[in-house]
């Protein structure tokens, strides 16, 4: 308890830390397991369009990505034999960091790039196209960056050349060869959106569109990553592909529509 808040509290209270303590611990295990979640979400998707090994698409009764929870489960433990995680954090606050100046890079391009683009929302203080709060936070942002420890640096680059390898072992299929097999399945699975609709009626059962709406999101991210659509040979196959993207948007619209859920016309 030799934080500082924990510290000015032990001088008004002798409970005050320990009640912050423990408050403490359950919002770090409630951020350690969304942290589990996502990103055992997000490589159960890399599995399912053939970025990491297909074991890691299975998951159970409850459609619950196990063998990717698993698996960050054990990356998490493992962990916990280094005892100090300073570098750890420092390298994500590190990569947080540089991720925000990228940001405000982008936004500082975009005014010259694409000036009549139409913007929900414009950054105030500006000097004709130049910006004054972006190019403030990215002179704050890397006064941070130059504060970390040496071994951070080491270990941010070396993560970085692991995944740059990585993604060239794992993304070595073209996603100009045509895979037929992607659009027949992708069409199987529209076709069967009349029939889980009339089956979610006549059980009452919204559970069966949400599980449909799921597998078909989840085939159109495999086709989409697998089959170029504005790249095709021909213009034939062209039209298909986007008339086929189409049919799947009309129908991820309307199945949220059934479910109630409203659908953003952008994101």
């Amino acid at each position: 308890m030799d934080s500082p808040l924990s510290l000015a509290a032990s001088n008004l209270n002798n409970w005050l830390p320990i009640a912050l303590a423990v408050a403490a611990l359950f919002a770090t295990a409630n951020a350690a397991f969304s942290g589990i979640i996502s990103i055992s979400r997000l490589l159960f998707g890399m599995a399912s369009v053939g970025e990491l090994p297909k074991v890691m698409t299975k998951t159970n009764a409850q459609r619950v990505p196990w063998v990717t929870t698993l698996v960050v489960m054990v990356a998490v433990a493992a962990f916990l034999i280094l005892g100090d995680i300073k570098i750890v954090a420092g390298m994500s606050s590190l990569g947080a960091l540089l991720v925000f100046v990228a940001v405000n890079i982008a936004l500082i391009v975009l005014r010259f790039k694409a000036p009549d683009k139409e913007r929900p929302f414009k950054v105030p203080l500006s000097i004709g196209k130049i910006t004054i709060l972006p190019i403030l936070a990215i002179l704050i942002s890397f006064s941070l960056v130059i504060q970390f420890d040496w071994e951070v640096y080491v270990a941010f680059v070396g993560a970085i050349i692991v995944g740059i390898i990585l993604d060239y072992f794992l993304d070595k299929k073209s996603k100009n060869e045509m895979d037929p097999e992607k659009e027949k399945e992708l069409l199987k699975q529209l076709q069967l959106f009349p029939e889980t609709v009339q089956m979610a009626a006549e059980n009452f059962s919204p559970a069966l569109i949400a599980n449909y709406t799921y597998d078909l999101v989840k085939e159109f991210n495999s086709f989409y990553q697998n089959v170029s659509i504005l790249g095709a040979d021909t213009k034939e196959e062209k039209r298909l592909r986007v008339h086929l993207a189409d049919a799947v948007a009309k129908v991820i619209k309307t199945a949220f529509s059934l479910l109630g859920i409203e659908v953003p016309e952008r994101m």
